[in-house]
């Protein structure tokens, strides 16, 4: 399975990776509002929804699908996606 990735963490890289995720996701804001014409937004908003709707499948899954989703390292994961009340049933 490989090294467990928690010895090499740190707040500072965690805040560098933040940083990143922000610049990138607004760099892409940035493009699809000042270069991206009407076809490519709507192909774009299609991907969004297959994708917002492909979490709602997974978010609706519960327990018995997703056992995984138990496990201590995992906790963290279901507020981030919205399913604490379904994890803790």
């Amino acid at each position: 399975m490989g090294e467990d990735p928690r010895l090499y963490v740190s707040r500072e890289l965690g805040e560098e990776i933040v940083k990143y995720i922000v610049t990138s996701i607004s760099e892409v804001a940035r493009r699809l509002l000042e270069e991206t014409g009407p076809p490519e937004k709507s192909r774009f908003l299609r991907a969004l929804k297959i994708q917002t709707e492909t979490l709602a499948i997974a978010r609706s899954m519960g327990e018995e699908r997703c056992s995984v989703l138990r496990v201590p390292e995992y906790e963290g994961l279901s507020t981030i996606f919205g399913m604490e009340d379904t994890l803790r049933q």
